[in-house]
């Protein structure tokens, strides 16, 4: 049997001589190293294919937590929009401080409550109470939209 080396150890080719019937037969055998070096290809295969899975799924992770971080800004700047206003509607109604940070206290309140039905109750009672008081403030519509954009902001 003759061997065609590789490397130390490691054979590439097998070639068996055999005499049958007067005759002699060369054989070669490919497959020791060869079935090595495919298996070793498979595994790094597999290997690629978990780290891109790992790689997309950190990507889509990032990708969710980008769109979480911007709608929090976005109601960040929405709930500093609404405290300017705020202030503004307090400084221009010092007669009716009490009535009026009364009455954003109580929409606060109601975007807390669990049920649906009690929070839009609520907010008509809310609805009228600025209503009522409405006549005797500057910025009357100012206080029904600040109230609006918090109630509409609540999940169901």
């Amino acid at each position: 049997m003759h061997q065609s080396r590789l490397s130390e150890g490691e054979y590439f080719l097998n070639v068996e001589l055999h005499y049958l019937g007067g005759v002699f037969i060369l054989s070669f055998n490919f497959n020791g190293p060869l079935d090595r070096i495919n298996r070793e290809q498979q595994e790094r295969m597999r290997q690629l294919e978990q780290m891109s899975r790992e790689m997309q799924n950190k990507r889509e992770r990032q990708e969710h937590l980008n769109e979480k971080n911007s709608k929090h800004l976005e109601n960040i700047e929405a709930n500093t929009a609404s405290l300017i206003d705020v202030v503004t509607l307090l400084r221009q109604n010092n007669e009716h401080q009490a009535e009026i940070k009364e009455l954003i206290f109580e929409i606060l309140s109601i975007a807390v409550l669990e049920s649906e039905p009690e929070r839009v109750s609520k907010y008509e009672q809310w609805r009228k109470k600025v209503a009522d008081l409405g006549s005797a403030i500057t910025g009357f519509k100012l206080l029904l939209s600040i109230g609006a954009a918090i109630f509409l902001g609540i999940p169901n």
